[in-house]
C-alpha cells in the first residue's frame, strides 16, 4: 500500500511542478521537492511535507498565503477558515478569546 501512495505522491508532485515557468531557476522549489521525494515512503512525514511544498509552490508562483494571522482581525489564535477574498485565514469567531471557538480549528491545531 505504501508503494501505491508513493506513486500517487510522485504523480501529484509532477502535476504541481509542471505549473512552474520553463527555463527559470527555482532552486528553493527544487530543494523542497527533493526533500519530499526522499520521504514519500514515510506517509506520516510525506503528507505534511507535500502541504508545505504546495504552499512554497504557491508563493513561488506569486499566490503566497500568510496563515499566521486572521485576515479580518489580525488575531493569531482560533484560525479556522481561509478567506476567498484575502490570502489569509479567518478566525472561527473574529474577535473571540481563545477557547470561545464556535467551530473546530483546522489551521492552528486547536491553539
Amino acid at each position: 500500500m505504501q508503494e501505491a501512495c508513493a506513486l500517487y505522491g510522485v504523480q501529484h508532485l509532477a502535476a504541481l511542478t509542471r505549473l512552474l515557468p520553463e527555463r527559470a531557476a527555482h532552486e528553493g522549489i527544487f530543494q523542497a521537492l527533493t526533500v519530499v521525494l526522499d520521504h514519500l515512503h514515510e506517509p506520516l512525514i510525506a503528507g505534511p511535507l507535500i502541504v508545505r511544498y504546495e504552499l512554497a509552490l504557491l508563493t513561488e508562483l506569486g499566490f503566497g498565503l500568510d496563515l499566521s494571522r486572521c485576515a479580518a482581525t489580525g488575531q493569531a489564535w482560533d484560525l479556522a477558515y481561509v478567506s476567498p477574498k484575502a490570502p489569509a485565514p479567518s478566525a472561527a469567531m473574529p474577535g473571540a478569546l481563545p477557547g470561545q471557538a464556535a467551530a473546530p480549528t483546522s489551521l492552528s491545531g486547536g491553539r
